[in-house]
């Protein structure tokens, strides 16, 4: 089995050993840090603006220019929340 580690400063400590901390804390110890769309909270009710903050209406915009049919579709991208979670069904 490997072991992943995770480095901060000189001490290495091993990734499993570090608590999960709930999302809520995250957010209060780095309000507006952002989030890396293929690696963000699948239930982040915010994902928009974690993922593209102030830019998320222009994407949406492009996004209905060059695929007004909604043909391809990302969870937390673009338009998504034009769909179920699951990708199957369009709301709107």
């Amino acid at each position: 089995m490997y072991r992943r580690e995770l480095l901060r400063g000189a001490a290495a400590l091993p990734l499993l050993a570090l608590p999960a901390l709930p999302s809520a804390e995250l957010r209060r110890i780095a309000p507006g840090a952002g989030s890396y769309v293929s690696e963000s909270n699948y239930f982040n009710a915010q994902w928009s603006r974690a993922c593209w903050g102030e830019h998320y209406p222009r994407l949406r915009t492009i996004k209905a220019q060059y695929d007004p049919d909604g043909l391809f579709f990302v969870h937390h991208g673009g338009g998504s929340e034009d769909w179920s979670a699951d990708g199957f069904t369009r709301l709107a």
